[in-house]
């Protein structure tokens, strides 16, 4: 407990207080509105307040003027943006494939952005959040519109680097679902499961035939409808109202055009046969007619059927989006030194047994076990899935997380500098409802978050790094909220939300040439 119990706001500000005191050391004083209000607005919106609401928070002196913005920014769209960056940053995130050899273009990966974006802006709860991108596909819904949600959600798995001109179909396919494996192990759990994929991790305590059982609940996942060079990814379509009305105006327009093509046919075999009469050849067959058209008859008749053959190679373009859904169920063999050609044993479905707290799911014999695999890792008694949110979530607040090596709590990681506080906070997440925006909340009304960053002799003698948090970190601003801010100040920020702004067809090539085939 501090001394100091006049410093602490919340039970947050406790935990640091007591670890600046062992040290002789204290808070430094609360920075100026005027910076409060920038820090804040940085922070929840990545934009920058206009003079009059700097104006408005530095002369507003009702007792709950702070909490009041602080409810205002949360409630505000673009958080959803500044923090959906965020996330997508740790899912990997790209328009694109990512790899030169066939970077084609994502063009329905926008929709699992608009998802991210609008599931913080609605605060989601985040163990439902993961759940429906690692299996939203297998949960139940209500109504088309949940159900299309629950689809697009399961874009977390299809948005990272995928090289889908590989020639090797087998090395291709284990390289996705490796992909996957490392980005659920880093973003969910802080762990770098993929280091197992050759050998028994040589650091933390996972075995090759873990990974392999991780492996198998992906590869009994469909990810790619087709693995042949250039592979192409599966995509969910949404039906709606609207994609109703699309395909209905799609299949007119090919009927209208096939009829085209029958009626130009129909024309041609008359005049074959005017021409037969004259020549008094007698009745043909159509087939012996339309043997007798003129190449004038056969453009025209080509033409139209080039027509319908291009309608049916765009099709009805039906709203759709990147996603995942269950492919044959199989149990994988490990594959030593990672080599898809050199197979040991089989490993059953699951999940990594030096991780305590929820036992081990059961994976049934029908299904993936993706389902399984998400409610394991948001099982309240999980060790490390809060404890990686509530990390990332203090390092996007103060530039540095309680620990450092955000994406890896293994051995190899950085040890938090506030055990206590991190399980303090991790607890609380759940107690909250698993509520992202509370946790903001309690975070940036701590008087840990409105500190100046203002240094004594002792505090830098002591503490160089600010590792005790005694004053306000100074921080990078990113190049993201830097370029809004100046477009901002220029009258140029669109605020537009959802939609892509691609130009390019679904699958386009970003290169000016496809890959060699």
């Amino acid at each position: 407990t501090p001394r100091d119990q006049h410093l602490v706001k919340n039970p947050l500000d406790a935990f640091l207080l007591e670890r600046l005191e062992a040290r002789q050391l204290s808070f430094s004083p609360q920075a100026d509105r005027n910076t409060l209000v920038r820090r804040l607005f940085l922070d929840l919106c990545g934009t920058l307040p206009s003079p009059a609401e700097i104006d408005q928070f530095v002369h507003d002196k009702s007792p709950d003027a702070y909490e009041r913005l602080v409810d205002r920014l949360l409630g505000n769209p673009q958080y959803g943006e500044r923090w959906g960056r965020h996330w997508l940053d740790v899912a990997g995130y790209s328009d694109s494939a990512g790899v030169l050899s066939a970077d084609q273009d994502r063009q329905l990966i926008w929709r699992y952005r608009d998802y991210v974006v609008e599931s913080l802006n609605s605060d989601k709860p985040f163990d439902r959040f993961v759940t429906e991108q690692l299996a939203g596909d297998l949960m139940a819904w209500e109504g088309q519109l949940q159900r299309n949600e629950h689809l697009t959600a399961t874009g977390f798995l299809s948005i990272g680097p995928k090289v889908l001109a590989e020639t090797d179909q087998a090395k291709m396919r284990m390289d996705i679902i490796d992909e996957q494996i490392d980005t659920v192990g880093r973003a969910l759990m802080g762990l770098t499961l993929g280091c197992a994929r050759c050998h028994d991790h040589k650091f933390d305590p996972i075995a090759t035939s873990e990974y392999y059982a991780l492996a198998g609940i992906f590869k009994s996942t469909l990810t790619m409808r087709k693995y042949t060079k250039v592979a192409e990814w599966h995509e969910h379509l949404l039906p709606s109202p609207e994609a109703t009305a699309m395909k209905q105006v799609y299949d007119q327009k090919v009927a209208a055009a096939k009829r085209d093509v029958e009626q130009a046919r129909a024309s041609a075999r008359e005049a074959v046969r005017k021409r037969l009469d004259q020549d008094r050849s007698g009745d043909k067959s159509d087939k012996e007619l339309e043997k007798r058209f003129s190449p004038e008859e056969m453009a025209r008749i080509k033409k139209l059927a080039d027509v319908v053959a291009a309608l049916k190679k765009a099709g009805p373009n039906l709203p759709a989006a990147m996603g995942v859904t269950e492919d044959k169920i199989t149990d994988v063999k490990v594959h030593l030194r990672g080599d898809p050609q050199t197979l040991g044993d089989v490993v059953r479905r699951g999940v990594p047994a030096v991780l305590r707290g929820p036992p081990a799911p059961l994976i049934a014999e029908k299904t993936s076990g993706r389902l399984a695999l998400a409610r394991w890792l948001t099982d309240p008694r999980h060790p490390l899935t809060t404890r990686v949110m509530v990390n990332r979530v203090w390092r996007w607040h103060f530039g540095r997380g309680l620990v450092v090596s955000t994406d890896n709590f293994g051995l190899l990681g950085e040890r938090p500098t506030h055990p206590g506080l991190l399980d303090w906070l991790s607890v609380r997440l759940i107690r909250d409802g698993w509520s992202i925006k509370r946790l903001h909340r309690l975070i940036v009304l701590s008087r840990t978050y409105g500190l100046s960053s203002q240094v004594n002799a002792a505090a830098v003698q002591q503490d160089p790094e600010n590792r005790w948090l005694g004053r306000g970190r100074v921080r990078r601003i990113e190049a993201e909220a830097i370029r809004d801010a100046l477009l901002a100040v220029g009258g140029q920020l669109d605020g537009t939300m959802t939609g892509s702004l691609l130009k390019l067809k679904n699958r386009a090539y970003f290169l000016t040439t496809p890959p060699r085939t």
